[in-house]
């Protein structure tokens, strides 16, 4: 999705489902039927499959209920039937419809006797309040469209009567951020929840998603001994696994094609966002990283927009292919890493900012480089030498005092290290060799 496309909306509507747990594949259905409104950052949905193990799940629950803008009641004999969807969840949900501090909308999934109800007065969807699976329609996927395009007018109706942002405090829509990469965050609540804005940044091919992969799937050994947890936030979370199960797989020896690696790299513009959190308690940090395509770095037609995205973060991973930095002499460095053009747009973004941002210059693919302390300080020399003009604007005596960078080698895969760079005869790029190193028994 073109970053342009998305400036216009500087909102989104978090959007919370009530049903009876006999109907979670139908709220798996309409979840995904549901999609292309979370990609265009107009909603973000969630339902209590989106708890962790170990959350206080009523606290957790009525946390969400109370923050949505709009509840979706998933009618069906069961959702009838329960005494906490009906007598619990849908009173509180309607509470809060009639003071005007949310929009309810039933939708009837299979043929119930729901008319008198206490929300039987409300419009109902899909289409005539046929039921999802009745008989009036050809295919469920055919009811479930219509339900999404009724939720889509309810929910760009919300937004125009909006003129400030849904949830309380944003900062990212606050610094003119696009749409797309705006936090999905909570609305008003008793919960105090910061949300940190982080950008990873780098052309195409470098491992940004590779290195966020990386640094999800050590999370838990990192912090294991501080009783907190961390929760990637539907609808990447599977994504993102994936990309793990990918770097865990590699091959003992494997190549990249021309001067990509490691896992395959963002087709669209995404944003991971992860809560963080003490063990068994809500969420205090909410964390999005937004990673788009590396193309978008280099298109003008997207300059505007990354312009916002950088000025809209708190902080920014600069991601940095190590063995084009450090092999040949560099060689390859300016071609991949493009250093020259990382200083220029961060000049562009940052030369008036007057808050503070953080700056990591991350190394990856960097195992060959970092194995002692020699090596290591021959990394950081490399890096400190290419980013020299980008170092010395952050040094400058306007930015000093808001901008901190820090130089991290990351081993985004693992035993494998760097082997030997081939040459293509015909387009002349470059191709990386990696081998998976031997470890020694003790």
């Amino acid at each position: 999705m073109d970053i342009k496309a998305a400036e216009g909306t500087q909102k989104s509507i978090e959007v919370f489902c009530c049903y009876a747990h006999k109907d979670q594949s139908l709220l798996f259905e309409l979840r995904m039927h549901l999609m292309p409104l979370q990609r265009e950052g107009l909603i973000t949905l969630w339902a209590d499959v989106d708890m962790n193990a170990g959350t206080e799940w009523k606290e957790e629950l009525h946390y969400h209920l109370n923050a949505a803008h709009l509840i979706l009641l998933l009618v069906s004999p069961d959702f009838m039937a329960s005494e906490y969807c009906y007598s619990i969840e849908m009173k509180q949900a309607l509470e809060r419809h009639e003071r005007g501090d949310a929009y309810v909308i039933p939708i009837i999934l299979r043929p119930a006797d729901w008319q008198r109800a206490p929300f039987g007065g409300i419009q109902a969807l899909p289409k005539d309040a046929q039921p999802v699976t009745g008989p009036n329609w050809h295919t469920q996927d055919e009811a479930f469209l219509s339900v999404e395009q009724g939720i889509r007018k309810v929910v760009e109706d919300l937004l125009k009567k909006t003129s400030t942002p849904p949830t309380d405090q944003n900062q990212m829509q606050r610094k003119g951020m696009p749409s797309l990469f705006v936090s999905k965050g909570s609305g008003k609540s008793q919960f105090p929840k910061a949300d940190v804005n982080v950008t990873l940044f780098g052309p195409g091919g470098v491992g940004k998603t590779s290195l966020l992969a990386a640094m999800y799937d050590q999370f838990d050994l990192a912090i294991e001994k501080l009783d907190l947890q961390m929760r990637v936030l539907p609808p990447y979370h599977i994504v993102l696994q994936d990309h793990i199960d990918e770097l865990r797989g590699l091959a003992n020896y494997f190549e990249t094609e021309s001067y990509s690696y490691g896992i395959q790299g963002t087709s669209e513009p995404r944003v991971f966002s992860f809560d963080l959190g003490k063990r068994g308690s809500l969420p205090s940090l909410r964390l999005n990283y937004a990673d788009c395509p590396g193309y978008f770095f280099t298109s003008e037609a997207h300059h505007d927009g990354i312009q916002k995205l950088l000025l809209g973060s708190e902080a920014i991973i600069l991601t940095i292919d190590a063995p084009a930095l450090m092999e040949e002499r560099g060689r390859w460095n300016e071609l991949i890493n493009k250093p020259s053009l990382i200083t220029q747009m961060l000049q562009d973004a940052w030369s008036n900012i007057s808050s503070s941002r953080l700056v990591l210059l991350v190394p990856v693919k960097c195992e060959k480089y970092v194995q002692n302390s020699k090596e290591a300080r021959k990394l950081r020399t490399a890096i400190k030498d290419s980013y020299w003009n980008l170092l010395r604007f952050f040094a400058s005596e306007k930015l000093i005092q808001y901008i901190t960078a820090v130089i991290i080698p990351v081993q985004t895969i693992g035993t494998h290290i760097f082997s030997r760079v081939k040459v293509n005869v015909g387009d002349g790029l470059p191709r990386f060799f990696f081998r998976k190193a031997c470890v020694k028994s003790t």
